[in-house]
């Protein structure tokens, strides 16, 4: 037993840009191969891609029913606690505008997640945010998580026309801000 929980999920009834809704894989993307959990489910293709690289030609590639952008981020909120998934309400690149997930989806996933979940937006930086003063930079209300990637595999899955979701599976809790 790997002690984690297994749940079915139903996924949003929408159609991609390329039909065939149902027959297509979930697409789970991650920066880094460290990231990754291995599966046997051949209608779930995983994906390291480095930071914020290559997301569009990925989600071209596999024509996902979804794209998850997983991974691990900084903690700027002391409700993004180890024991909890960061799902993502909004990404944002640092000075951008955010583009907001899909409700159906969050729905979906803090369903399967058993409530398991704190609910917020994620900021991605153009840089690991190492330090508290870092930190506190990009620090506001609402704002739970830094990363580096999720921005970009957002953004793709946005203009492809695939639903997206954004979680942070650990966010570092040493010296919130």
């Amino acid at each position: 037993n790997s002690g984690r929980a297994v749940s079915t999920v139903t996924l949003p009834a929408a159609t991609s840009i390329w039909g065939d809704w149902a027959q297509r894989p979930i697409l789970v993307l991650t920066a880094m191969h460290g990231e990754l959990v291995s599966g046997t489910d051949a209608s779930v293709v995983v994906r390291a891609l480095g930071v914020g690289g290559g997301a569009a030609h990925v989600i071209a590639e596999q024509r996902p029913r979804v794209v998850i952008s997983c991974g691990f981020a900084g903690g700027l909120d002391a409700s993004a606690t180890p024991d909890r998934v960061v799902l993502a309400t909004s990404v944002r690149e640092e000075l951008g505008d955010p583009i907001a997930a899909p409700e159906a989806l969050r729905t979906a996933a803090r369903d399967a997640l058993f409530g398991l979940v704190v609910e917020g937006e994620i900021v991605c930086a153009t840089r690991i945010a190492a330090t508290p003063d870092e930190k506190r930079a990009l620090a506001r209300p609402g704002r739970l998580a830094v990363d580096l990637e999720s921005w970009a595999i957002a953004r793709a899955a946005q203009r492809a026309g695939i639903p997206w979701l954004a979680e942070i599976g650990r966010a570092s809790c040493r010296e919130r801000v």
